[in-house]
């Protein structure tokens, strides 16, 4: 009787640690996906931060682009106007070679 319950009484010290590592196992899984969850909302919000960023860098380099357009214009009527007074300067200096000679 004695060893029957020596060894029932071991059986139920295993189940108890058994149990209580069980226990611990799924404490700590709990608190690992809390933390995937806490992270997974992290990544969320960071990735809503991102693609706002790149909307706005997208809109100012669009911006910028047409700004850089409008100024290649100018600077392309310039020249051509720079090169248009020459021609006239050159004229006018052909004409008044021609008058004093």
């Amino acid at each position: 009787v004695e060893s029957v319950q020596s060894s029932v009484e071991a059986i139920k010290q295993l189940t108890k640690r058994a149990t209580q590592q069980a226990e611990q196992g799924v404490d700590h899984d709990g608190r690992v996906l809390s933390q995937l969850g806490a992270l997974k909302q992290k990544l969320a919000v960071e990735k809503i931060s991102m693609e706002a960023t790149i909307n706005n860098l997208s809109t100012s380099s669009q911006n910028s682009q047409h700004k850089l357009d409008i100024v290649n214009k100018e600077v392309a009527e310039l020249l051509s106007q720079i090169s248009e007074l020459r021609s006239q300067l050159e004229e006018a200096h052909r004409n008044k070679s021609d008058v004093e000679a």
